[in-house]
Parts: C-alpha cells; structure tokens; sequence
C-alpha cells in the first residue's frame, strides 16, 4: 500500500513540477494549444495533417508554437505572418536545428546543408557557387551524375 501511495506522490509531484516549467518557459512563446508530456503535440496531427493544423490555427491565430516531442515548432499560416518571418526576420531563422545525428553523418555539422548560418556558411557557399557549379564544371560531372542517376533508378 505504501508503495502505491509513494508512486501516486511521485506521479503528481512530476505532473506539478512540468506544469510549472512549462508555464515559465512559455511566458514569452507564441500560443498553442496545451501538450502532452514527451509527446507534445504530436497526438493532434491525425491522418490530414494540412487540415489539423488549419483547425489549429483558426483557433490559435496565424503564428502558433507546436512541440514535436522535444522539439518546438513554429507554424506560420498567413501570408503576412510568412512574409514577417522569411523577410523581415529571415536571419533569426536562418540555421538548421542542431540535431545530434550531424555530428555523426555530415561532418560534425560542416556540411553545407547542415552548417549554421554565419561566416563558414558563407564561405562555403561561394567556394561552390564559384568552384563546383559553373557551367565547365557542371559538364564535367554530367557522366558522373549520368551514372548516379541510373544506379538509383535501377535500384529502386
């Protein structure tokens, strides 16, 4: 029986300590609708995700905040609050999320698809818009790229 009691305790100590960091972290996020621990928001999506997150931001206005298990996510539905976001305040979301898997796949994250926005990015970008992909180096890599092509289509 004292087991039972001290588990009820731990439950709702746990469910009042998230209540309370959720609350203090999301003083100054957009709106959203309330989440589920480590699931976050997923459980709403459905099987027509377009049409659960119009639903969502009839109700929560054209900027909503939703969590995918750990991570937040901010959904923009009207034009004016897209056009705010990809001109007005395009270098706040200019970076890729840091997700750990880069670290192993592509570099320790110093790839060009994955590298953060900033002087390397930069860098590396007119290295390739200047060394890789003009017109002499594009036709040289065409067999090579020929060749790619057919192996994938082959192997699908």
């Amino acid at each position: 029986m004292a087991s039972i009691v001290a588990l009820f305790l731990l439950t709702l100590s746990f469910g009042l300590l998230w209540r309370i960091l959720t609350k203090i972290v999301d003083r100054s996020l957009p709106p959203g609708p309330p989440r589920v621990p480590l699931l976050g928001h997923l459980h709403l999506l459905g099987v027509l995700p377009h049409k659960s997150l119009s639903d969502l931001s009839s109700r929560y206005g054209p900027v909503m905040l939703l969590w995918f298990g750990f991570a937040p996510t901010l959904v923009v539905s009207s034009p004016d609050a897209a056009r705010e976001v990809l001109c007005t305040q395009d270098l706040a979301f200019a970076s890729r999320p840091n997700i750990s898997i880069t670290k192993y796949m592509f570099y320790n994250g110093k790839d060009l698809g994955w590298t953060s926005y900033g002087p390397y990015w930069r860098l590396m970008r007119k290295i390739t818009t200047v060394e890789l992909f003009t017109a002499k180096r594009l036709e040289e890599s065409r067999m090579v790229r020929h060749t790619q092509v057919s192996k994938l289509i082959d192997f699908i």
